[in-house]
């Protein structure tokens, strides 16, 4: 049931071929598409959006997505691991990219424009939140970064829980992913720090 097995790869290709892209620089690459695709798409972002936009939009936060559920270094071929991942540790290169509070703003205000009439690309880009509650090492540069970032999923998480309980009609789904990325931020960051936050 291996994923080499899966798509018909000998494992040690599959393997090398995992290493390679992972350090190389190419999935490092492939987060500098995408990163720049979403800063268009939220510099262009209007109130009302269309269906060809919202593809484009939903394809470049579902790559987002793949990028940060990369499973890193050799322990993703270990067969004793769990399946189900939950931290994530990308590479502290990674930083600009991610540990930024624009660009979290950036995902929650597109989120809060999309809610109401794109279910898949406002799910997408709660999966989008969920991961980067998720991160971990030394993305962060000391314990204040941390905190700082913490700040910034709080603070937007709230706002999103408040949009949720205002609406007449609450999808279960959207409802759920809220909760999860609220659970996600307590088991990732901790009450003791959570407690500290302004």
């Amino acid at each position: 049931d291996s994923i080499p097995r899966r798509v018909g790869a000998n494992p040690v290709f599959h393997q090398r071929a995992h290493s390679s892209f992972e350090h190389d620089g190419w999935l490092e690459q492939c987060l500098q598409l995408a990163m720049g695709g979403l800063s268009h798409i939220v510099s262009h972002l209007v109130e009302q959006i269309n269906e060809e936009q919202a593809n484009v939009a939903l394809a470049v936060v579902q790559l987002t997505n793949d990028i940060l559920s990369w499973e890193f270094g050799p322990e993703a071929f270990d067969a004793a691991r769990t399946i189900s991942k939950t931290m994530i540790r990308p590479p502290e290169t990674w930083r600009d990219y991610l540990i930024r509070p624009d660009f979290v703003g950036a995902v929650f205000h597109m989120h809060e424009r999309v809610a109401r009439s794109h279910e898949e690309l406002s799910h997408s880009l709660r999966q989008l939140l969920l991961l980067l509650a998720s991160l971990t090492g030394p993305i962060f540069e000391n314990p204040e970064q941390r905190k700082a970032f913490a700040t910034y999923l709080v603070d937007g998480s709230l706002n999103l829980f408040a949009q949720c309980a205002s609406k007449d009609t609450t999808e279960t789904s959207e409802l759920l992913d809220v909760l999860s990325l609220v659970s996600r931020i307590i088991a990732s960051f901790k009450l003791a720090v959570l407690a500290q936050l302004p």
